[in-house]
């Protein structure tokens, strides 16, 4: 009785600490959110963002171009979706792009520099929609 009692105990703590494991890979996966982009104006634009992919780790990427109400996963050089960490703000510059009067998407939250220009971001307004995705919508209302 005392051995199966000592095997039971150790197989609950091996079951426990496995599921501790997968407990904490599940929440490193949910850290980070793949980042969608909605134009939802209807003029084409042009987008700078600085996302943070880990604790501090930030990068920025440009220029993703949209048209007049398209929408898309924004992806780096290699293809790879962008992701944001869920502990950070998302931040980005944005601009019109037809020739009509131009307007911007800017702030003073933070500054980036891209290809020796310097751009003031504004903090960009998010959603996570039911895929657990951050949506980010481009109103020029």
């Amino acid at each position: 009785m005392i051995a199966f009692t000592c095997r039971f105990r150790t197989l609950t703590i091996v079951g426990a600490l496995a599921s501790l494991a997968t407990f904490a890979s599940d929440a490193h996966a949910a850290g980070r959110r793949n980042i969608y982009v909605r134009n939802a104006c209807n003029r084409p634009i042009e987008l700078l963002i600085d996302h943070a992919d880990g604790y501090h780790n930030w990068h920025p990427h440009a220029w993703f171009r949209f048209a007049a109400g398209e929408g898309g996963y924004l992806r780096g050089s290699e293809g790879n979706i962008l992701s944001q960490s869920e502990d950070h703000e998302l931040y980005g510059y944005a601009r019109t792009t037809d020739r009509g009067w131009p307007l911007y998407w800017e702030g003073n939250e933070q500054e980036v520099i891209w290809q020796g220009a310097a751009y003031k971001e504004t903090k960009l307004n998010t959603t996570v929609d039911s895929d657990g995705d951050l949506v980010v919508r481009i109103t020029c209302a």
